[in-house]
């Protein structure tokens, strides 16, 4: 009800993934923003995919949900999917085509925005994060343990008997757990003499009684733990589009920070784990090397992805920051708000204030109405699929291998009572409901 409304803009996500019974389960998510900056973000379908999911099956699906929603796509100001081709083709993918479809029935529209999910972006920056087969032979001794189950009982008895550890397990590596891999190292690396006195007890030598190979694992939990901290950041529901934006700009100063502290052989308290070994075991110059490789690498990946947003960064700073712009640098329509704007005493001192509340600020700022229409369109924007993602885990717990039987109907019924933000006046339900009498 609330897209219907006629000075509304809305915003959608999408995302695809497969069921326990391999059904493909395209979810859209919406997000409107009204005049008065109310913002709604629903789950507006789940559509079931029962054959091919090539970009032209999901605009058919696309536009079938927006034609049964009565949804006035002239207002659609962007649309944020997962990295997939059939989503993000140059000319065959859906994105592009829902463009181009866009643009032969309302040519005077801006252009549809297209973002591709910051957290995959970022995930793929840090599968770029490779030290020798450090993470291989971590993996390894890993698997050693909780694959045989005579060895897992016997050293989760030895963490037991060790007082001087609270914590329980090693924990596995998955590949698709965003977090996963700084976990694994972290703990293996905490938990380092419990494993090498279980190795020792089985007759085996453990990897880890190399001191290059611990040192090594030591840089790796840190840097891995800097990205988790930035992916962490990233997730969440009902986040902006220039927020997001901005952790991923301040981490990559960190990391030209950290580079340059490694290229003069510093090693820094934002490397506690390294830092402490390096008590001990003093850090070679070639390990100093191998270390800014990795960072080279981490940055190089930093740069070359996020185009969507950088294209848009000046738009973004519209909203975030329009009181450090020069009126020269933006549109004429923009110029004389952004000249008043850097005057006003009180709006420079709220956006400088961190954090900013940016809906709440432009909800007010009515004396500068381009500004604040442009900053309408921004903030509806998603600038990722989380919502879809953890969507999906409900989906998985709700349809699993026990209740592969379920109905797309149920599903969709289901998740949308599990994600809605609404809530039912259950008083005013109940009134309309005749009560069943005693006999």
């Amino acid at each position: 009800e609330v897209c219907k409304q006629p000075d509304v803009l809305f915003s959608m996500a999408l995302d695809e993934s497969c069921d326990a019974s391999d059904t493909s389960q395209l979810l859209i998510y919406i997000r409107a923003t009204t005049s008065s900056f109310q913002v709604h973000e629903e789950l507006l379908a789940v559509i079931s995919m029962k054959s091919t999911t090539r970009a032209p099956d999901i605009l058919a699906q696309f536009n079938k949900v927006c034609e049964e929603k009565q949804l006035d796509l002239a207002k659609l100001v962007s649309v944020c999917t997962d990295g997939a081709p059939a989503m993000i083709g140059s000319t065959g993918g859906f994105v592009a085509l829902l463009t181009k479809q866009l643009r032969s029935q309302w040519p005077h529209l801006p252009t549809l925005m297209s973002l591709h999910c910051i957290i995959h972006q970022e995930a793929l920056c840090a599968k770029s994060v490779t030290l020798d087969n450090i993470m291989e032979e971590t993996v390894s001794i890993v698997n050693f343990i909780r694959s045989r189950a005579l060895n897992h009982r016997q050293f989760r008895q030895l963490l037991v008997d060790d007082n001087s550890t609270d914590k329980e397990d090693v924990l596995y590596y998955s590949n698709v757990r965003w977090l996963s891999k700084g976990a694994v190292i972290k703990r293996v690396y905490e938990l380092q003499n419990n494993i090498k006195e279980f190795y020792s007890s089985k007759g085996l030598e453990c990897k880890l009684n190399n001191p290059s190979f611990c040192q090594k694992l030591a840089f790796l939990a840190d840097l891995l733990d800097h990205l988790n901290g930035l992916n962490t950041q990233l997730q969440g529901k009902g986040q902006n589009v220039c927020d997001l934006w901005r952790f991923i700009k301040v981490f990559l100063r960190k990391l030209k920070l950290f580079h340059g502290k490694f290229t003069q052989k510093q090693l820094t308290e934002h490397f506690p784990l390294l830092r402490d070994f390096a008590i001990v075991h003093p850090t070679e110059e070639e390990t100093y090397e191998e270390f800014t490789d990795v960072f080279s690498t981490l940055i190089q990946e930093f740069e070359m992805r996020f185009h969507d947003f950088r294209n848009h960064e000046n738009d973004l700073r519209l909203v975030s920051e329009p009181h450090l712009l020069q009126p020269e640098t933006v549109s004429e329509m923009y110029q004389m708000e952004i000249l008043e704007l850097c005057e006003d005493a009180n709006s420079r001192s709220v956006l400088s204030r961190a954090p900013v509340d940016l809906v709440s600020f432009w909800h007010v700022a009515f004396q500068y109405p381009n500004l604040r229409n442009h900053a309408r369109r921004i903030l509806t924007c998603f600038g990722s699929t989380y919502i879809c993602e953890s969507t999906f885990s409900h989906m998985n717990y709700i349809k699993n291998c026990h209740r592969i039987a379920l109905t797309d109907g149920h599903l969709e019924d289901q998740l949308l009572l599990k994600t809605t933000c609404f809530v039912p006046c259950y008083y005013a339900l109940s009134t309309n409901i005749q009560a069943h009498k005693s006999h």
